[in-house]
């Protein structure tokens, strides 16, 4: 082997390596975890209910079908998939995220396998229909039947955090 070959070989292993650390972090929180301090302020309050919406009003326009994923156009967004969705809270409260800013467990984010950081979307919890908007910044989730992960906020929001996971519906709003 000659000595560019053994170095080509060296960096790409090199970064194969720290492409693995900086994004395979498993984000999931227990039943015990999702406790949440009183100290809200009104603003935080206020957001967190403007950021909530209940969707059952809002009507399907068009229907496709493409490998078992709905593909609907809504008046909102495109739907992007249906499946399981989980959460994690306090563990990873404060550690910086993939996206490079530090995970709020009281914002409304998600972590997403593939969509772009900054990716905004609706998420609809299909037992109760209700429904939040967050916000993609972080990688995962790392169980392959599940396609999102929720921040804390977004959970509770979504009234599933005794249970820790639930079907939902994603929406791409931008």
């Amino acid at each position: 082997m000659t000595k560019i070959a053994f170095q080509q070989i060296l960096i790409i292993s090199i970064c194969l390596l720290t492409v693995t650390a900086c994004t395979s972090t498993v984000r999931y929180a227990t039943k015990s975890s999702a406790t949440r301090p009183s100290s809200a302020t009104s603003s935080q309050k206020a957001h967190r209910s403007a950021a909530t919406t209940n969707t059952s009003q809002k009507k399907a326009t068009a229907t496709e079908t493409s490998s078992s994923q709905k593909l609907t156009q809504t008046e909102s967004g495109k739907i992007l998939g249906e499946g399981e969705a989980s959460y994690y809270a306090n563990k990873f409260h404060g550690k910086t995220t993939a996206s490079g800013e530090p995970y709020d467990m009281y914002s409304f984010t998600a972590a997403h396998r593939t969509l772009p950081f900054g990716t905004v979307l609706r998420v609809t919890n299909l037992e109760n229909q209700k429904s939040v908007v967050v916000r993609v910044t972080d990688r995962g989730p790392w169980k392959a039947h599940r396609i999102i992960d929720l921040s804390f906020m977004a959970a509770k929001s979504l009234d599933m955090l005794g249970s820790g996971t639930a079907q939902v519906r994603i929406e791409k709003l931008n």
